[in-house]
C-alpha cells in the first residue's frame, strides 16, 4: 500500500471515528436534556403542590433541594458531554495533521524525532523474526478499531439503544 492509500484510510477512519462520536454525544445530550425537562416539571409540580397548601414548607424545602441537585448533576453531565466532543475535535485535527504530514516528517526528521514519532503513534514494538508486532497508542487504536465500537450507537433503522 502506498502512502497515499495510507493517507487515504486514515482519512476515512477519522471521518468514521467523528461522526461515531457526534452521533454518541448527540444521543447522550438528548437523553439528559429529556430527563433535564422531566425534573424540571416535577419542580414545578412541587411548587404548584406547595401552593395549593397540599404540603409542608418543610416537605417542599426537602424535595425541591433534591430535585435542584438533580437537575444540577445532569447539567453537569451535559457540559462534559459537550466539553468532550469539542477535546475529540481537537486530537482528532492533530491525528489528521499527522496523518497528512507523517511521510514528510518522518523522512526530514532527525534520528531522535523519527524515534519520538514513532513513540508516539505506537508502544510495545517488538520484532518477531520477520514480522513487527506493535499496539497502537490512544487515539490512534480507536480509529483503527472503529468497527469494533459500534456499541456505542443504536443501529441504523433500529429500535435498539446504545448501552449506557
Amino acid at each position: 500500500m502506498n502512502p497515499s492509500d495510507v493517507l487515504l484510510k486514515v482519512t476515512e477512519r477519522l471521518q468514521q471515528s467523528h461522526q461515531a462520536e457526534k452521533e454518541y454525544h448527540a444521543y447522550k445530550i438528548a437523553l439528559l436534556k429529556k430527563e433535564e425537562e422531566s425534573i424540571k416539571t416535577k419542580i414545578n409540580r412541587l411548587l404548584d403542590v406547595f401552593l395549593e397548601n397540599s404540603i409542608s414548607e418543610k416537605i417542599y424545602a426537602e424535595n425541591s433541594a433534591r430535585l435542584e441537585a438533580q437537575l444540577a448533576a445532569i447539567r453537569v453531565e451535559i457540559e462534559s458531554h459537550e466539553e468532550a466532543d469539542t477535546n475529540f475535535k481537537q486530537t482528532l485535527v492533530t491525528a489528521f495533521k499527522l496523518a497528512n504530514k507523517a511521510s514528510q516528517l518522518f523522512e526530514s526528521s532527525k534520528t531522535h524525532e523519527k524515534r519520538e514519532l514513532v513513540n508516539f503513534l505506537f508502544s510495545n514494538l517488538a520484532l518477531r523474526g520477520r514480522k513487527l508486532e506493535y499496539t497502537l497508542r490512544k487515539p490512534f487504536d480507536a480509529m483503527v478499531n472503529l468497527r469494533r465500537c459500534s456499541s456505542w450507537l443504536p443501529e441504523t433503522g433500529s429500535n435498539r439503544r446504545p448501552s449506557d
